[in-house]
């Protein structure tokens, strides 16, 4: 009796969402699915609103997915991928009644086509653990990451991550919101930011005054 009880709970329970596939590849089939969902959708704008929301990175896979730097930085990535839900699924909307088609290659912090946002997130990303961007048109200017199940993005990591500057220096961090490109300043900025993660403010007043420095 007891067996035949769990046998039908277990019946009852429903399917394991399947594991999508890492890699450009794999981000290549899901986001195509999804643009295919988000077209086919009663209300297009609503289906990827929810596409957007479901790209969070769960708190839970956060630590194996970022460097330390960034380990304490969850509830304001969550906070700031919220506030730009709004726009990326315009993004995503876009694209999708645009025709939907893009090409998805691993993230490189070098690679010249990125925007000054996505070469800084290449910091928030551990050594051997790229994420993959999409070059499409209309842009969907994101990086994403395979959770180890799902497909995700580090959407408001850099946000987040520059607010703790703006913190010590507001003006130190408008300079690092500019900075992305090859060169010395895209180092010192990087060094402002991870000073300020690590709650190092005399470290955060000598990084601000090489990007001062550095940074034009």
């Amino acid at each position: 009796m007891v067996l035949g009880a769990a046998l039908t709970c277990a019946c009852t329970h429903a399917p394991a969402e399947p594991t999508a596939e890492p890699g450009p590849d794999g981000l290549t089939r899901e986001l195509a699915a999804t643009l295919d969902q988000v077209r086919a959708a009663p209300d297009p704008a609503a289906a990827a609103t929810a596409a957007v929301a479901s790209w969070v990175v769960p708190a839970a896979r956060w630590p194996a997915l970022v460097t330390a730097p960034y380990q304490g930085l969850w509830p304001a990535y969550a906070d700031e991928a919220a506030a730009a839900r709004a726009d990326d699924a315009r993004a995503l909307l876009a694209l999708a009644q645009a025709g939907g088609r893009f090409e998805a290659r691993t993230h490189y912090a070098d690679d010249p086509a990125l925007t000054v946002e996505q070469a800084r997130l290449r910091w928030v990303t551990p050594v051997g653990q790229p994420g993959v961007v999409v070059a499409s048109t209309p842009a969907l200017p994101l990086v994403f990451v395979h959770d180890g199940t799902r497909w995700r993005t580090l959407r408001g990591a850099d946000a987040a991550a520059i607010a703790r500057v703006d913190a010590h220096d507001a003006r130190c961090a408008t300079a690092v919101r500019a900075a992305g490109g090859p060169g010395r300043c895209v180092e010192v900025a990087w060094f402002a930011v991870d000073r300020a993660l690590r709650g190092d403010d005399d470290g955060v007043g000598r990084a601000c005054a090489l990007v001062r420095a550095h940074c034009r």
